[in-house]
């Protein structure tokens, strides 16, 4: 402090003075001191780039300073066996490969191979495809072989050989290999039995409608008939459209109508006057439908037309 500039009389420093103390104290808290400058240093070049490099050789060789990189190998005397030469990964900077350094191997050594030394007449080379190319190969038609004949069967000394089988008429009839000593039963050929024809499809049965046609009354559109069950006697009007028990009244003409259900179509007439019971019964039906008492639709009373 005693160095320090006073520049008033009261006792006040220069503040020169702290920026260079407060400078000083951070170089050493953070263990950086000032130095020479950069620009006052003399820049070094590398000793290979202040003298011409070697002559670019016939084929690339391998850098002085990569002598000591190469493939370990597993048989390195030339043993009859199989050699490995494995690629020396820690020693390689980046991530190519050199082709010297590639893993190979081999079980009978690589061949050394003199490519103009003269080869046998039928080895195939480069310049001998482009020089003189191959001619087709002759097409060859060869016969169908035919299949190999039986060999003759060679004949025996024994003089029975001679004799045919069919002759032996014992032998056949009691055969040494049988326990009963019977000759085997002839076999009798199955004969297939031939199935019926299944029965041809019964036609549907044709039912008709259980009702009785007692009158008609025409209208067109509104013209309806009259009928009696003939299960329970209950005489009942229909109109055209109109069903009873799935008979469905289509038409009405004259002395006869027309019912249908489903695929079936049905014809009613009127009897003739004065024959069989249907007068009783037309009798009953009018007297019903005087009365209001007929089967069908309340609501609508019948139009007059014609009545048969």
């Amino acid at each position: 402090m005693e160095d320090l500039e006073v520049v008033a009389g009261n006792g006040l420093l220069h503040r020169r003075a702290f920026l260079r103390s407060g400078a000083a104290f951070a170089a050493a808290m953070t263990g950086y001191t000032l130095s020479e400058s950069v620009a006052a240093q003399q820049l070094a070049d590398d000793a290979w780039s202040t003298r011409p490099g070697i002559r670019i050789p016939g084929y690339g060789v391998p850098s002085s300073f990569e002598k000591s990189v190469s493939r370990t190998l597993s048989n390195p005397t030339g043993e009859p066996r199989t050699q490995h030469a494995r690629t020396p990964h820690h020693l390689l900077n980046g991530t190519f490969t050199p082709n010297g350094l590639h893993f190979v191997i081999s079980h009978s050594g690589a061949p050394d191979i003199d490519p103009d030394a003269p080869r046998r007449a039928d080895a195939i080379s480069a310049s001998s495809l482009w020089d003189s190319p191959m001619a087709p190969a002759p097409l060859v038609v060869r016969p169908s072989e035919q299949p190999p004949t039986a060999p003759e069967r060679t004949p025996s000394a024994n003089p029975l050989w001679a004799v045919p089988f069919a002759t032996l008429s014992n032998t056949r009839e009691r055969p040494i290999f049988s326990s009963s000593r019977r000759p085997p039963p002839p076999a009798v050929a199955s004969v297939p039995v031939a199935k019926a024809p299944p029965p041809p499809p019964k036609p549907p049965r044709v039912e008709r409608p259980q009702l009785s046609l007692v009158g008609t009354i025409g209208g067109g559109d509104q013209s309806f008939g009259i009928f009696v069950d003939q299960t329970t006697k209950a005489a009942l009007r229909l109109k055209i459209g109109e069903d009873y028990q799935g008979w469905r009244l289509r038409s009405v003409q004259g002395r006869e109508v027309t019912l249908e259900r489903d695929q079936q179509t049905t014809i009613l007439s009127l009897p003739q006057p004065g024959t069989g019971p249907g007068g009783q019964v037309r009798v009953q039906a009018e007297n019903a439908m005087s009365q209001g008492s007929i089967q069908g639709s309340p609501d609508q009373p019948p139009q007059r037309g014609e009545r048969r």
